[in-house]
């Protein structure tokens, strides 16, 4: 195998494994494109820069029980996308299962999603309670945990009015986040990783490898990455919103499945005259499953379908379930129907 040169370079993985993982890229970017890359091949730039490497999780480690599962990546997307999109996308398993108790005490989630106050069934404008003089015409109050820990709030509301109002049930807590810009783009780019991982360049310099890493990924973090994160965050829903019928959650599904980067599972979508236009990739949270459509873009067949299946929403979809072994599809003999919903059926991830 022919190694790149990489004199002097300090930027480079120091670890074994992460030395061997840019070895193992090394020797598939050679094997693809009859060349070696010096420093490392982006498949989302699409550049071979002289940056900073990292591990490149597939799915965000701060997700307990996740998949541990990594690539190279640049760190300077990596952490682009960890903190902009990916910090607020864990949330979603917390928000589904911590009880009220728990985000008052400080969790993670009390952090970032404020609790919301709402009086016989109407909301109350609040804010959290920072020290220091409390506006007229405005309430502060404690709210307590489980544990005794309490959280300051201030209602917009004058402490005699609050005060008319003393039974507990009258009050009522909540938290709510809408995640559903977040949770796009971190299952499109964790979708793109598991298949970078499993087939390399092979993918990554395929045609569907190009619509998602540069046009979907790479070309936002170009046009973004020295904006401020409220910024970041207004052209991410002009951005991603083309590619929202990429990703749906899968409700129920027969057999089990755990995550293509784990059981090497995923369905191809083929034509009705067997072209095949696009992967279905698995990406599997602590308590949920979550379903990512990839272009495959081989032949004009397979490419018309793919465009009018992203502009489409609703469509039905002829699979055939595939495990990838050593880069090798073995597909089932049979296809089956997936009933794709539109956005607004299906049941987001917010």
């Amino acid at each position: 195998m022919q190694k790149a040169s990489r004199k002097g370079e300090p930027k480079q993985p120091t670890n074994d494994d992460g030395r061997q993982e840019l070895e193992r890229l090394l020797g598939d970017y050679c094997h693809k494109t009859g060349r070696p890359f010096r420093w490392f091949y982006c498949p989302l730039l699409f550049r071979d820069d002289n940056v900073e490497l990292c591990k490149g999780h597939v799915l965000n480690q701060a997700f307990v029980g996740s998949t541990r599962a990594w690539t190279i990546q640049r760190k300077d997307i990596d952490n682009f996308y960890g903190s902009i999109f990916e910090s607020d996308f864990v949330l979603i398993e917390e928000l589904g299962t911590a009880p009220i108790q728990q985000i008052i005490e400080g969790s993670q989630i009390g952090k970032k999603v404020p609790v919301k106050v709402s009086l016989k069934g109407d909301r109350v404008d609040s804010y959290h309670y920072k020290r220091g003089v409390v506006p007229k015409g405005h309430t502060r109050v404690v709210i307590g945990g489980s544990s005794g820990s309490t959280q300051s709030m201030v209602l917009k509301m004058a402490p005699d009015e609050v005060g008319r109002y003393a039974a507990p049930e009258d009050w009522d807590l909540s938290v709510e986040k809408d995640l559903r810009l977040e949770s796009l783009v971190s299952l499109i780019k964790a979708a793109h990783l598991t298949l970078f991982r499993m087939l390399g360049y092979n993918y990554a310099l395929s045609a569907g490898g190009r619509f998602t890493g540069w046009d979907a990924l790479g070309s936002f973090f170009v046009e973004n990455c020295t904006r401020e994160k409220q910024e970041v965050l207004v052209n991410a829903a002009t951005h991603f919103w083309q590619f929202g019928n990429l990703v749906r959650p899968v409700v129920s599904h027969t057999p089990m499945l755990s995550g293509t980067i784990s059981d090497r599972q995923l369905y191809i979508c083929e034509t009705i005259d067997g072209h095949r236009w696009a992967f279905i990739v698995f990406i599997k949270l602590p308590s949920s499953l979550h379903a990512v459509v990839v272009p495959i873009l081989d032949d004009s067949d397979g490419a018309a379908r793919f465009y009018d299946f992203l502009r489409s929403g609703r469509s039905n979809l002829i699979v055939r379930l595939c495990e990838i072994e050593h880069g090798t599809f073995h597909a089932h003999p049979r296809t089956t129907i997936f009933k794709w919903p539109r956005i607004d059926e299906s049941q987001d991830s917010t």
